[in-house]
């Protein structure tokens, strides 16, 4: 039985549902493999490749010697030394703008103009595209915290408790299980991860990942509390910001009812609890155009006018925390 399913599937319906990706394709062969290489430390399956100088998907990207799109880390002993860790994805890591227009890069800029000569500020931003919160502890816990950074900032995104190898990076990177070779299996796989969106989130992905009885939110829970408690065993405070899907139309007026404002609450109040001094962006970009704050009506990722928006919210938490 299970044969002619298979059979059947591969000849009359095959199933898309985590498909093996095709590994002759170049498609994004620069954004993959010139851009990311295999991760160096256990528990990450992909990083960005260190000292790099190259244009991909239209973007300038210089990384420093230890892979972040930032300068080089200063000495730790720099007199009046404000170094500011960023943890997060491809929105803090500035996917479609230039190099020095991520909301990190303004951050620096802006804290530095604020204090003046008397600190030296450094923002290293560590977040990489299609990392999840699972990947971003693992980046706290080897790359951040070791350089013992003054504060912590966290980019949450409605994508990042996505654990699962779905991001196309991670896909790539992770290859392919066994699993996925059999269209019969990816068909009761789709079943599964369907009846759970449904169940949990009304047929909504986004929904059904922040849904506290979830089977996805009790993945990501344990993830937070060390998150917390790791900074909290080295005295750094920490801040979060978390971003929203800017999708909805039209594309040139502001957004009259944020469809995920639930959701953002619901993960403020958990960052919260857990001592994170949490910035939800959600208002703040939807007071403007979207035309002005993300790229396209199909792309989330913040124009430079966005990540400007969020670096001037976030200089004042980050203030806050200042001694």
């Amino acid at each position: 039985m299970f044969f002619a399913a298979e059979l059947g599937l591969r000849l009359f319906r095959p199933v898309g549902y985590r498909k093996p990706l095709d590994e002759s394709s170049n498609e994004r062969h620069d954004w993959k493999n010139r851009v990311h290489e295999p991760g160096s430390v256990p528990g990450l399956t992909y990083e960005l490749v260190p000292s790099n100088d190259l244009t991909a998907e239209g973007m300038h990207i210089v990384t420093n010697s230890l892979g972040m799109r930032c300068e080089e880390p200063l000495d730790r002993a720099t007199p009046g030394l404000l170094r500011v860790a960023v943890v997060g994805d491809s929105m803090a890591f500035g996917y479609g703008v230039q190099q020095g227009e991520d909301f990190p890069a303004r951050l620096e800029h802006e804290l530095q103009s604020e204090l003046g000569a008397e600190r030296t500020v450094e923002v290293l931003n560590f977040s990489v595209g299609g990392y999840s919160i699972a990947d971003e502890l693992v980046v706290l816990r080897e790359r951040a915290l070791p350089l013992h950074p003054d504060l912590v900032v966290l980019e949450y995104c409605l994508n990042d408790p996505e654990i699962d190898a779905v991001q196309p990076l991670q896909a790539y990177f992770r290859g392919t299980e066994w699993w996925q070779r059999s269209h019969a299996l990816r068909f009761v796989g789709s079943r599964v991860h369907g009846s759970r969106i449904a169940k949990y989130g009304g047929g909504d992905k986004w929904r059904a990942l922040h849904n506290a009885d979830g089977p996805y939110w009790h993945e990501v829970e344990p993830l937070l509390d060390q998150f917390a408690r790791d900074c909290a065993s080295c005295g750094v405070p920490l801040v979060a910001v978390v971003l929203p899907f800017l999708t909805e139309e039209p594309f040139d007026v502001p957004v009259a009812a944020y469809r995920y404002s639930r959701e953002h609450e619901f993960v403020c109040h958990e960052l919260t609890e857990r001592g994170f001094d949490t910035l939800d962006a959600a208002p703040l970009l939807a007071a403007h155009s979207p035309r002005t704050t993300i790229l396209a009506p199909d792309d989330i990722h913040l124009t430079p006018f966005g990540n400007d928006l969020v670096a001037h919210a976030l200089c004042t938490k980050v203030r806050a925390h200042l001694h």
